[in-house]
């Protein structure tokens, strides 16, 4: 709601004043008698009094309400305070918890990993790396504050090319799945660590699809401006494999869902990185592969 200036306030005061003035001139059925110079003053002050009160009173209702807003908004950062300190606290304990069995879980199969089957082995190290880096990134978010860009505009090859090699490659490698990619030299208005949260989440839930399906086991990955959609880039991830549930294509991301399969609150969270930032998912399954299609604000470079 917008709020009327103090001047302004003080203006409709003086109105209202200079109005009752007026009305009660005009009402007044028994007029004061006196002198020429008695009666000009009386008239001053019939007038000049209302309006000084309409404008004193119009001066009040805006510090009151400048008041009113003041402590509102001071309410508002003092909640807002105490929830980034409660979830800097809560992210803080997560980190400690996560980070302490995971060290000794890797203490223990460093030492037994001879003993397990390639296989097995392989898995477990796989785990182990993934949720290293879910430890790195909640330490990375753990710094960041209210002043971040969410629309700070990334360039989408380059920044994919980073995170394939770093997080994609070894796994696809250890999996043997064939990868392909095709990307249009664009720019999206989506934050790296945005843009991170959403494809390690896409990128877990393909490996592991591919992963159970027979050979040839392959992902693809293409990126361009949308052809349907205004400064939109497109971005769709298929793979071979385990095909999305029935269950996960109805809620579409929107909601979580009971999955052994680990498709539900991911997907949620990935939606809302991208409405974070006005773009959109659609989950299907085309030609026997499941389908990742996300719309994310950009340009050409």
């Amino acid at each position: 709601m917008r709020f009327l200036a103090p001047w302004q306030t003080m203006a409709v005061g003086m109105a209202l004043g200079l109005a009752y003035g007026i009305g009660e001139h005009l009402l007044d059925l028994q007029p004061p008698r006196g002198s020429r110079s008695f009666l000009m003053v009386h008239d001053l002050v019939e007038y000049i009094v209302p309006v000084a009160l309409g404008a004193t009173a119009g001066l009040l209702v805006s510090a009151v309400r400048r008041q009113i807003r003041l402590n509102r908004s001071l309410s508002t950062q003092n909640t807002k305070l105490k929830r980034q300190f409660f979830t800097q606290t809560l992210s803080a304990h997560i980190l400690h918890e996560i980070r302490n069995p995971l060290h000794n879980l890797a203490a223990v199969i460093e030492d037994q990993q001879r003993q397990f089957p390639k296989e097995e082995a392989a898995m477990l190290q796989r785990n182990l790396d993934r949720l290293k880096r879910v430890a790195e990134r909640i330490s990375r978010w753990h710094a960041l504050d209210e002043s971040l860009d969410l629309h700070e505009s990334t360039p989408l090859r380059a920044w994919l090319a980073q995170f394939l090699a770093d997080q994609v490659r070894p796994q696809l490698e250890q999996l043997d799945i064939a990868f392909e990619h095709r990307v249009e030299s664009v720019d999206v208005q989506m934050h790296a660590l945005l843009l991170e949260q959403c494809f390690v989440t896409l990128f877990n839930n393909a490996l592991e699809a591919a992963g159970r399906g027979p050979q040839p086991r392959s992902i693809v990955l293409s990126a361009r401006m949308s052809p349907d959609r205004n400064a939109q880039v497109e971005v769709e991830i298929r793979n071979t494999g385990a095909v999305y549930p029935d269950a996960v294509l109805a809620v579409q991301g929107e909601g979580p869902i009971d999955s052994s399969q680990g498709m539900g609150l991911g997907l949620v969270l990935v939606r809302r990185a991208l409405e974070q930032v006005d773009g959109s998912l659609r989950l299907t399954n085309q030609e026997g592969q499941a389908c990742t299609s996300l719309w994310i604000p950009g340009r050409r470079q």
